[in-house]
């Protein structure tokens, strides 16, 4: 750490009425840079993490704590990115925390880990070149994940620190040691994902530690100045956070406490077969290192018990349950009966949904009906596939988050019975930064000229998700009415199926404007279907302000399918159009007509009511692709066409 404490900012602290007690004033001061994503900036951890040592007695205080969050981004878009290179060769830091994340654990995801691998290398050589050292910020697994998986997240992460000669904060290894050690304790809000009020504590008791050297334990500070929904954060609680991050910390470092008693609670019980129940440990001392242990039942077909302590009835009779230190001296155990269950088991279950569409920010309520209706156990567990586009709480209220698909489970604790809804979230226009409400994001995509989309940036991202994968192959932009040194001279588009690993699809540079308000049109080669294209804008014309009045998808073939009986036929023409657009109704039915932009922009609708040829005025409509939905009694048909 840097000492930065000259005589003239001593004596200037010294004058400055005694805000500053005398430890203060001697302190280590250390500068932090935090790059990262929402696992970083969505709980605020930078600030925390400062309020927390300068709340210690560990002789280190925290002057800056600054960040550059990339929200739901990775390493290689922070070396890719102007502004945290910019910092981290600004030469102000001490320490660079380095926060990637590896795409749900999956072991298949080889690609991504090398990525987060090869960049972190690259951002941790930077970090030293500029004279700070860089922290591997070892960043959780999802809830639903196997032990496999937060394996590979671990060694991933520790394979960076190690290669790239890196600090490393061992945040997720904290976790594993607290629901090892309290098997009931939450750590997720419900997305299943993000960090809540526990977790987050237990990632700052690691962070004080690896920045200062010193164990948190008795550290007083507690997360107060954020609205936190759960505000549970006890004492008691506290300290036991501390405890794992201290015990993790300090096997990393070699300096362990050694495990001299164990205890369980509770030490005797009865319950009935099929039944689970969660033991409790205590250590003695209440501050031992290693607190992991083997559990073991003396008659697994009576009781068995998981490598968490739940132990759950098998067949009537007796069983001891041990739980043994991993030091290998210090055992307890407990005394189980199991007797005969009354249960009423469960035989199946159904929701009162299959499938559903939301928008971002909508939510719904997915009914469980369990059979028989006077199951004993109507215990569910719900689960989301995609826990980036869509939540669900343990109540059934599902939320849209991001645009994209997840399937919904619930499943029966009784029997894992298993139902589950698909749900398509259909999402706004995101963007890395806009100037709301009139230059918001969501203007580039409403049609209209006269407003813009502006981001303070010389570099910025615009990102577009859909409800189901589609195969874009063209784009239109449009300059924003003023200051043409605004304009976006130099991007590229890009595709991706999981809003992390991107395929890049096209590339402009050097391109310009001749007038306010003009449209030009892109087209590129792609084949394959995304679920999210990005736009990436790395440079304007001049100066550090991006703006643009509208941005539009759209595909190079004209396409049309039709769903109904084959004699009852719908025409639709010209196309392309210039003013107006036909519709011939050869079954005589009345009908109903729609037409969207392709952002799901409802632009018109209309009744068509006895007559077989109807014409539609298109006169208003600006220059580019839309699609036409005809509704009939027996037949429907969409249909994109080309206003030129």
């Amino acid at each position: 750490m840097k000492i930065k404490n000259c005589w003239f900012k001593k004596r200037i602290l010294f004058l400055g009425l005694g805000l500053m007690s005398l430890n203060q004033l001697w302190a280590q001061q250390v500068d932090l840079l935090w790059l990262g994503n929402s696992f970083t900036g969505g709980t605020e951890l930078n600030k925390y993490v400062k309020g927390m040592i300068n709340a210690g007695s560990s002789g280190v205080t925290v002057n800056l704590s600054e960040s550059n969050i990339l929200w739901g981004l990775n390493l290689n878009d922070h070396w890719g990115n102007a502004k945290s290179m910019e910092m981290i060769r600004s030469k102000k830091y001490d320490y660079v925390i380095l926060q990637g994340y590896i795409n749900l654990g999956d072991i298949g995801q080889a690609t991504q880990r090398e990525n987060v691998i090869k960049y972190g290398i690259l951002l941790a050589d930077e970090v030293r070149k500029n004279n700070a050292k860089p922290i591997v910020f070892c960043a959780h697994a999802n809830e639903d994940n196997s032990s496999a998986q937060w394996d590979y997240i671990i060694n991933s992460y520790k394979k960076l620190a190690d290669t790239s000669k890196s600090i490393f904060a061992p945040a997720s290894v904290a976790w594993v040691e607290a629901k090892t050690q309290s098997p009931d304790l939450s750590l997720y809000t419900e997305d299943h994902h993000h960090q809540n009020e526990f977790s987050n504590y237990l990632n700052m008791c690691v962070f004080y530690y690896i920045i200062t050297g010193q164990s948190p334990l008795g550290n007083p500070y507690r997360l107060s100045s954020r609205d936190w929904k759960e505000k549970t954060l006890t004492d008691d609680m506290a300290l036991k956070l501390q405890q794992y991050a201290a015990s993790v910390v300090e096997r990393m470092k070699g300096t362990e406490i050694k495990v001299t008693g164990l205890s369980l609670t509770p030490a005797s019980a009865t319950m009935i077969t099929d039944e689970t129940i969660d033991m409790g440990i205590k250590f003695s001392p209440s501050n031992a290192s290693n607190r992991r242990v083997t559990w073991t039942s003396s008659n697994p077909l009576v009781a068995t018990v998981s490598a968490l302590g739940a132990v759950t009835g098998i067949s009537i009779g007796r069983v001891t349950i041990t739980a043994k230190s991993d030091e290998g001296v210090v055992s307890a155990s407990a005394n189980i009966e199991v007797i005969k269950s009354t249960a009423n088991r469960v035989t199946g279950i159904t929701l009162n949904k299959t499938e559903e569409s939301l928008n971002v920010g909508d939510s719904l309520t997915l009914v469980a009906s369990l059979m028989p209706v006077d199951a004993t156990n109507k215990k569910i567990k719900w689960l989301s596939s995609n826990y980036i586009a869509v939540s669900v709480d343990a109540s059934g209220k599902v939320k849209g988050l991001l645009g994209g698909f997840s399937k919904v489970t619930a499943t029966t604790v009784d029997g894992s019975f298993v139902a589950s809804c698909s749900v398509y979230v259909k999402a706004p226009v995101v963007a890395r930064g806009d100037n709301p409400p009139g230059e918001a994001a969501d203007k580039l995509t409403n049609n209209n000229l006269n407003d813009k989309w502006l981001d303070f940036s010389p570099s910025s991202w615009v990102l577009f998700s859909y409800n189901k994968p589609v195969s874009w192959d063209v784009y239109e932009l449009t300059s924003g009415d003023d200051a043409p040194e605004r304009d976006p001279m130099n991007w590229t588009i890009k595709g991706s199926n999981d809003n992390s690993t991107w395929v890049t699809l096209d590339t402009r540079t050097d391109e310009s404007w001749n007038a306010r308000k003009q449209t030009k049109r892109y087209s590129f080669v792609n084949n394959q279907p995304y679920s999210y294209y990005k736009w990436e804008i790395s440079a304007v014309k001049s100066g550090n302000v991006i703006q643009a009045a509208e941005f539009k998808f759209s595909q190079s073939s004209v396409t049309a399918y039709e769903v109904g009986e084959a004699t009852s036929r719908i025409d639709i023409y010209p196309n392309p159009s210039s003013d107006f657009i036909n519709i011939k109704l050869d079954g005589g039915d009345d009908a109903s007509m729609e037409i969207v932009d392709l952002h799901g922009n409802t632009i018109m609708t209309s009744k068509i009511t006895g007559q077989r040829e109807y014409k539609f005025d298109l006169s208003s409509l600006r220059k580019g692709s839309y699609l036409v939905t005809v509704l009939t009694r027996k037949t429907t048909k969409t249909i994109k066409f080309v206003k030129k």
